[in-house]
């Protein structure tokens, strides 16, 4: 049963009015605009609200108080019952369409817009928020057909036509976007909105110049204007400009001082640049003024600890989230390297055992703990770890190459070739994985699967100098296929020219050619590169022998000898020499 209204409530009906069409006929732009708002639609305060009982302006208060409580349910409610009292009022029905898209009713929402624009086809605010129900729900074509009938009534509207751009472009229709927001800047050369948008178009088109050139002018129009400085800052660094975009980015946190994303940006970009104590001077500003902790900043600054190899302080950041989050995975990664770097060796497994299985870090977690202990020389918990870890990632190719490669530490080839079939068979697009393999199957003593395992590096990467060289030197050191190998060396080395590996095994092949003066040009250069290895130091000493120079050969044997005193070769390379 409903009672008269309370005279109080009766004397506020009035400003509730004001208020509700101020709030009704104005709905917040998309865009920021330069162009005079154009005016309301010219209705009788009848057709706002016809005449009808007190009640009716009790409703529209109460429903305007459940609205600032944020009682979103309450408030349709009680317009429902406004409009009970005024049936077909079009200003109810696009409050109840506003309440509708808050309470997750898109379908409710565009149900009372068509009825209003059913009764009235010109109502210009109904018609603007079904466009942008339309465009929110992903319905494109529909939100654009809307709002040209927007431009029908209001030519040349800029919020209209800003928005009609942007949605073709959503539609991967530039041209249509250009030519929008060109018939705009016909009628508003002073856009800065229609520059900005212009310039994301030719950032999508790859025209970095013409992009470039839209964001200056969009700033020099309105130089408050944040978005095209950012858009600038980024085109400058996806163009490999980071000084520029550093510069830009500092104009626009000038402008908005508290503008938490510029300053990451800033702060980032200083990392980048190198510059490691000023992105730390600015992650902590950004850490000390904001309103909760931030982890993201926190594990920068660890990170940045970190590569400076203050470990102290990057513990005591990563240990601060670690302790405000014990859930943060990442946190408990870094950690764990940090305390491996200062030799806390226990304490490090301990961080690494709390990565969550759900991480994405997880599989690295689980290898560095094999790996710590691997170099603290317990080989069975090595495997264990790994093989638990697989238990629960069954599909991650990193653990069976990391479990690979514990096999081989322990020369049990067979079982090493096997876990990695297994990462292969996760990832075969990785040509890594068939190098290591390659790698295996010769120490297995499996000349033909070894040289398939590099073809197939070479399948997936057709310059990889490693795959090349690898395959020339097994082909040089069998003294076969020496052609072929030549030819994969030389390709191998004009990929990496100082690489004193390649010099060795190209030097290699013409020794076993019988061309010793031109193996000793390319062996002398691998050896100035890699004086330390022992088998350069061999070959060069095989060269001078074959060129009578015994003392220089016993000279380079010896130094093999140095290098790896169980050289059997080179030893009895010179116990010949003494015998003659």
């Amino acid at each position: 049963m409903r009672t008269n209204a309370h005279p109080i409530l009766l004397q506020a009906a009035a400003l509730a009015s004001a208020v509700l069409i101020m709030m009704l006929t104005a709905c917040a732009p998309l865009v920021r605009t330069t162009s005079p708002a154009p005016a309301t639609d010219a209705r009788s305060r009848d057709t706002y609200f016809p005449h009808t009982s007190p009640d009716f302006y009790f409703y529209l208060l109460a429903a305007q108080l459940s609205i600032n409580n944020g009682d979103w349910a309450g408030a349709r409610d009680l317009y429902l019952s406004a409009l009970e009292l005024a049936p077909g009022s079009p200003y109810i029905l696009l409050q109840l369409s506003h309440l509708a898209v808050i309470l997750g009713e898109p379908d409710k929402a565009e149900e009372y817009c068509r009825f209003v624009l059913e009764q009235d086809p010109h109502f210009f605010e109904a018609r603007r928020f079904l466009a942008r129900l339309l465009s929110s729900q992903d319905q494109t074509g529909a939100a654009i057909s809307e709002y040209r009938l927007l431009l029908a009534e209001r030519p040349g509207d800029e919020e209209t036509l800003l928005t009609l751009a942007s949605l073709y472009s959503r539609l991967k229709q530039p041209e249509k976007a250009l030519e929008t927001l060109n018939e705009l800047l016909e009628i508003n050369a002073q856009s800065a909105n229609a520059y900005f948008q212009l310039g994301g178009i030719y950032t999508e088109q790859g025209n970095t110049r013409a992009a470039e050139k839209t964001y200056v002018k969009a700033i020099e129009l309105d130089p408050e204007f944040l978005p095209p400085r950012i858009s600038l800052g980024a085109l400058q660094e996806d163009a490999g400009e980071p000084e520029r975009a550093l510069r830009t980015y500092q104009e626009a946190a000038d402008l908005m001082p508290g503008n938490r994303p510029v300053r990451a940006k800033i702060a980032y970009l200083l990392v980048k640049t190198g510059d490691l104590d000023a992105a730390l001077a600015q992650y902590l500003n950004l850490l000390d003024t904001a309103g909760q902790f931030d982890e993201d900043i926190a594990l920068r600054m660890g990170l940045i600890y970190f590569e400076q190899a203050d470990f102290s302080r990057a513990a005591g950041m990563f240990g601060r989230i670690t302790a405000h989050n014990p859930g943060n995975s990442q946190a408990r990664y870094y950690l764990g390297h940090t305390l491996e770097k200062t030799l806390q060796f226990e304490e490090a497994v301990r961080e690494f055992e709390a990565v969550a299985p759900d991480s994405d870090i997880f599989p690295q977690a689980r290898i560095q703990i094999a790996l710590l202990h691997s170099r603290a020389g317990d080989r069975h918990r090595t495997q264990q770890v790994l093989q638990d870890a697989i238990a629960l990632k069954p599909e991650n190719a990193a653990l069976y190459h990391a479990l690979a490669v514990a096999h081989a530490e322990l020369q049990d080839y067979p079982a090493a070739i096997a876990a990695l079939q297994q990462a292969i068979e996760r990832d075969s697009g990785d040509e890594d994985l068939y190098y290591y393999l390659g790698h295996l199957y010769e120490k297995a003593g499996m000349f033909d699967e070894s040289i398939a395992a590099m073809r197939s590096v070479l399948a997936l990467n057709a310059d990889s100098a490693d795959a090349l060289n690898f395959i020339g030197y097994l082909f040089a050191d069998r003294g076969i296929r020496l052609r072929e190998a030549r030819t994969m060396i030389k390709k191998a080395l004009a990929l990496k020219p100082d690489d004193g590996y390649i010099l060795d095994s190209l030097g290699w092949v013409y020794f076993r050619m019988g061309r010793f003066k031109k193996a000793l040009h390319y062996l002398e250069r691998a050896h100035e590169r890699v004086p330390e290895d022992p088998t350069i130091a061999e070959h060069l000493g095989d060269v001078w022998q074959q060129l009578n120079k015994s003392d220089k050969a016993r000279e380079l044997y010896r130094r093999a000898l140095e290098r790896d005193p169980d050289r059997q070769s080179a030893q009895e390379k010179i116990n010949n020499l003494e015998k003659e």
